[in-house]
Order: structure tokens, then C-alpha cells, then sequence
């Protein structure tokens, strides 16, 4: 019971957000996509492979159950009395499934977060090409805006996590890790004469 009590996350107060989402595991190998809506007091589910239920009412009594677990007194006044079903495309491969969920939740938070507070709701339909090819395109596209918005990765010790240019740097001689000497305990006059794997790659 206390790791269930656990799961609930009732240390923290929902209120405090405009909505939860979630991704859950439906038959042990395909992913769904779960959003919550507060002040609309909404929920619904996305199952990439399927057009949305037009009502659901067994998602909003399992989550009304949920909340009612979580005993978080802050959150006490929280509902979910409405089920809303989002029209979507349809998923037309076996392989993009975390990926085609991104997507749809990426045009549901422009939706929730754009809008000025009072008006902001979950959309009745999102769009987007759902062909194999347009996916991967997409896909590319998605790992190039992450890489290039990202920090310099190949400038941080990847022990400590720290820039310094102090003493004498040593990089894996497997991988594209490079990490301070010190940090490995490693004397800097060892450090560029022989062989050495980091501890990921041993």
C-alpha cells in the first residue's frame, strides 16, 4: 500500500498546474497518451492507432477514483467530470508511437499554454501528416531543433559536470566522453600516454 500511496504523487498539488498528461502502456507493447485539463475539468485519451472514443466514461470515473486516492487536502476541490474526445490522425506504422504522441502533445500545450489563462482548453482536433515518411521527416527535423538548441555537451567533464580548463583533460579512448583527470584519480602525467576506456565503456 505504500508504494501505491507512492504512485499517486500526493506531494504534490495538481492545482498549482494547468493540467497533467501522462503515457500509458495498453496490452504490454503500445503507448497511449493521457491529457488532464483542470479548469475545464476534462480528460482524454489518445490512442495513436485509433479515432478517439466519442465518450469515455469509464477514463473519467478511474481518474475521479485517483484523485479521491491521492488524500492531498489542497487538491481536494479537483474534477474530472467530462470526457473529451480529440480528433487526430491515425498512426500509419508500427514504430512511431512515442514519437506520434510528441506531436499531439506538442499542438495540445501550444493550445493550453498560448491562450490567455481564462480561455485556455484542450483543442477538439489536432493535424499534422501521419504518413511513414512524413514521420521520419518530422522525426529528423524534432533531433535537429534538440541538437542545435542544446548546451555544448563535448565542453563539460562528464564526471563532474563542471567547464574548468584547469589541469589536464583525458578523453575515452572508445566513446566521446572526456573527463578531468582529477575527477578520475587519474595523475596528469598519465594522462595522454597510454590506452584508456572510461568507466562506461569498461
Amino acid at each position: 500500500m505504500n508504494i501505491l500511496h507512492r504512485h499517486t504523487l500526493n506531494k504534490i498539488t495538481l492545482s498549482n498546474f494547468v493540467g497533467m498528461v501522462g503515457a500509458y502502456n495498453k496490452g504490454g507493447n503500445h503507448w497511449n497518451l493521457l491529457v488532464v485539463h483542470w479548469k475545464t475539468q476534462t480528460i482524454t485519451l489518445i490512442d495513436p492507432f485509433y479515432p478517439s472514443q466519442p465518450n469515455n466514461c469509464e477514463a473519467v470515473s478511474k481518474f475521479q477514483s485517483y484523485l479521491l486516492l491521492r488524500k492531498n487536502k489542497s487538491d481536494a476541490d479537483l474534477q474530472v467530470t467530462t470526457y473529451q474526445p480529440i480528433k487526430h490522425p491515425i498512426q500509419q506504422d508500427a514504430h512511431n508511437c512515442g514519437f506520434f504522441k510528441a506531436i499531439v502533445l506538442f499542438q495540445i500545450a501550444e493550445c493550453l499554454f498560448n491562450a490567455p489563462k481564462l480561455d485556455s482548453t484542450i483543442p477538439f482536433q489536432v493535424y499534422f501528416p501521419s504518413t511513414k515518411r512524413a514521420l521520419q521527416k518530422s522525426r529528423k527535423q524534432f533531433a535537429e531543433n534538440i541538437l542545435n538548441n542544446s548546451d555544448n555537451l563535448g565542453n563539460l567533464c562528464s564526471q563532474c559536470g563542471k567547464g574548468s580548463q584547469i589541469g589536464k583533460w583525458i578523453g575515452c579512448d572508445r566513446c566521446w566522453r572526456w573527463y578531468h583527470a582529477r575527477c578520475m584519480g587519474i595523475p596528469e602525467s598519465f594522462a595522454t600516454s597510454v590506452f584508456w576506456p572510461c568507466p562506461i565503456c569498461i
